[in-house]
Parts: C-alpha cells; sequence; structure tokens
C-alpha cells in the first residue's frame, strides 16, 4: 500500500531487484529465506500474462531491524529496490 492507501502497483516493464536480510527473515536462517523468497518470485514469473521478473541482488549488508529500518529505506531507494513514497511495514521483515 501507498500511503495514501492506494495500492502499490509495480512497473512490470522492469526487472524487480531485491535482496534479503543476511541474517534470515522471522525464525527462519539465510539459506531458508532466500529459499523461499525465490520460490515465491518464481510463482510470479511463472504467471502467463504478466511479463514479470526479478533479480537477486545478493544478500543486504546488515540484519535489517526496527532501529535500523529508516536507515535501510533510504539505502533501498538510493539503489532503486524500494519505490519512493513505499512504506516498509513490519511483516515485508517477517
Amino acid at each position: 500500500m501507498n500511503p495514501d492507501g492506494s495500492p502499490l502497483v509495480w512497473n512490470t516493464t522492469q526487472t524487480i531487484k531485491y535482496k534479503v536480510d543476511p541474517v534470515g527473515l522471522g525464525r527462519l536462517n539465510y539459506e531458508q529465506s532466500l529459499a523461499l523468497v525465490q520460490l515465491a518470485m518464481s510463482v510470479w514469473e511463472s504467471v502467463d500474462g504478466t511479463g514479470i521478473q526479478f533479480e537477486y541482488l545478493g544478500p543486504e549488508d546488515t540484519d535489517i531491524t526496527a532501529d535500523n529500518k529508516q536507515e535501510y529505506r533510504r539505502k533501498a531507494q538510493d539503489e532503486r529496490i524500494l519505490n519512493r513514497g513505499q512504506r516498509l511495514t513490519r511483516d515485508m521483515f517477517m
């Protein structure tokens, strides 16, 4: 969701780049997290007519926590991983 409550819509003509937290997501370790995320991305890529593609850029440099999420957000925006105005939500990390 965008800050105004409207749905977040990705431009599917461009590859969506992503990184994974180096210590894992929730109770999953890094390897389990990466496998889960890559499986989910492959499901979306296989949907006919979407044209959506993802590119894994490697692990994030540091563990993403509630204390550093704003720093991560600025960095992700600079690297064009996160759209400007897109909000980080707790469920992105769980």
